[in-house]
């Protein structure tokens, strides 16, 4: 489900005028993120990293409005929920993409992602995830990154935000994992980042989604 923004009371309304037609009006970050929590969560559940970062990124998501915000023609909607979008390795050295729908339960989402996951790995096609409601994914496992720029058409009018994930590394007891957010300035201002980011991190640290959604 999704609702239209009425732009005439908007208060983004002349911030995303001045974004929305420039040839480049995403704007990008990269953070590291401390993971050591996480890691051992999934190590001891059994369960993917990168499925488990997928999943806490949508929810912060749910609890970021502006990150759930999406141009469409003339108009801006607010979507109650976002899904995911990602790059999917084959065993040949090429990729596919996968679409992963969200959901509030980890378990629920893990089973749902996978056989997704599978289907992909099961094809030879290159088709990609369509819609608005996404959040577009990748991961550079091999590069613990400082900066991080995609490959883009300028006259593409897709309003989703981007994230990528690196390498871990690891020093003493601390694991970090380098995340890069790119997003529409249209739509997303750096405060809104920087909310979803530390929503993000306290998902990962173990936090409840109730503690991560008050605490700003």
């Amino acid at each position: 489900m999704k609702n239209q923004i009425d732009k005439t009371s908007w208060t983004r309304k002349e911030h995303f005028e001045l974004f929305r037609n420039l040839d480049e009006p995403y704007f990008g970050v990269c953070i590291n993120i401390e993971c050591g929590e996480a890691l051992f969560r999934c190590k001891t559940d059994g369960f993917s990293f990168y499925l488990y970062c997928i999943h806490n990124v949508l929810l912060a998501t749910d609890m970021t409005a502006e990150f759930r915000l999406r141009i469409e023609g003339e108009q801006v909607y607010l979507y109650d929920h976002i899904h995911a979008g990602t790059t999917v390795p084959r065993a040949n050295g090429t990729f596919g993409f996968a679409r992963l729908p969200f959901k509030r339960n980890l378990n629920e989402f893990l089973i749902s992602a996978n056989d997704a996951i599978a289907e992909v790995k099961s094809r030879s096609d290159l088709i990609r995830p369509t819609g608005d409601d996404l959040i577009r994914f990748s991961s550079i496992p091999w590069l613990a990154f400082t900066s991080l720029s995609h490959a883009h058409n300028t006259g593409n009018k897709e309003s989703c935000p981007r994230i990528t994930f690196g390498k871990i590394t690891s020093s003493g007891n601390t694991s970090q994992i380098p995340m890069s957010v790119h997003v529409h300035h249209g739509l997303v201002d750096g405060i809104h980042l920087a909310n979803f980011l530390d929503r993000f991190q306290q998902l990962m640290d173990g936090h409840s989604v109730q503690s991560a959604q008050i605490h700003q």
